[in-house]
């Protein structure tokens, strides 16, 4: 039987080793919360030995449980990663394993959790399909080289070795991100590694770093900007929370972009991460 409360501290898109939001985080563990739960993008340019780093500070002042979920930053290939020819779902587990060798669970990969008074957590990255954006009338081409502007892939890889780029604006997971499959298809993995999880423990909190509803993004109404929501997540993942019941849902990823920090929409509480948010559950 579940005890109440929980005292969680839920936190995403840290970017060590961005110094003010590592700094802002760990003063708020000094408050010593039962549970921290890390919602994607710990770390900013995909570095494994950032995220021992990060770790390795992060215990020097917190001894609590940690759990999380990759985000796309997570995701990100160094340049020795991508010329090995390691892929983005291999680096997940190399994540995986730093969480474990500081007695942290990767949800994606290790979870559910439970805690001692019988709080369940799930959860994945989450992903993008694309979806968020579709009504805008991009091309397909447009989505798979992450920006509107008509650059190709190879150029933005160009742009990233020689330091600089005529385009535009675009997305980074293009040039950092090396799934072995297509977006699509890694949502529908997450989707079904979230539909597993949940079928095996009740009443959950969910955690994601891509978010689940447009709704809770702000939209600009400027066509190019808007073209960039196309990465943001999936109603798929909305689907998914919405068939099982779940009534708490941990996001991040959308930086300042999210409507609200916390809304509930049928029912379900949807926290934004990126504030970090401390909690009684």
């Amino acid at each position: 039987m579940r005890v109440y409360p929980v005292k969680v501290l839920f936190a995403s898109d840290v970017h060590y080793p961005d110094g003010d939001r590592t700094s802002r985080l760990f003063s708020l563990l000094r408050g010593k919360p039962d549970l921290l739960v890390l919602a994607g993008d710990l770390i900013t340019l995909g570095s494994v030995q950032d995220l021992r780093k990060f770790f390795v500070k992060l215990r020097k002042v917190y001894q609590g449980p940690v759990v999380g979920v990759p985000g796309n930053h997570e995701h990100w290939l160094t340049r020795g990663e991508r010329d090995r020819g390691i892929t983005s779902l291999e680096k997940v587990e190399m994540i995986a394993e730093v969480y474990r060798e500081f007695r942290g669970v990767l949800l994606q990969v290790d979870g559910p959790f439970q805690t001692d008074s019988g709080l369940t957590l799930v959860g994945t990255t989450g992903w993008y399909d694309y979806s968020f954006a579709r009504d805008l009338n991009f091309s397909v081409e447009d989505f798979e080289n992450c920006n509107p502007y008509h650059c190709t892939r190879e150029e933005l890889m160009a742009c990233e070795k020689r330091g600089y780029c005529d385009c535009k604006s675009w997305f980074n997971d293009c040039i950092y991100v090396n799934l072995g499959m297509s977006n699509e298809e890694y949502l529908r993995l997450n989707v079904r590694i979230l539909e597993d999880q949940l079928r095996s423990v009740k009443d959950a909190v969910v955690v994601l770093h891509h978010a689940p509803r447009k709704d809770l993004i702000k939209v600009t109404g400027e066509r190019e900007k808007d073209f960039f929501l196309a990465f943001d997540g999936s109603e798929r993942l909305e689907e998914v929370i919405r068939n099982h019941g779940v009534e708490h849902v941990i996001y991040g990823h959308l930086h300042e972009g999210s409507r609200q920090d916390h809304v509930t929409v049928d029912g379900v509480r949807y926290v934004n991460g990126y504030r970090f948010q401390l909690m009684e559950m």
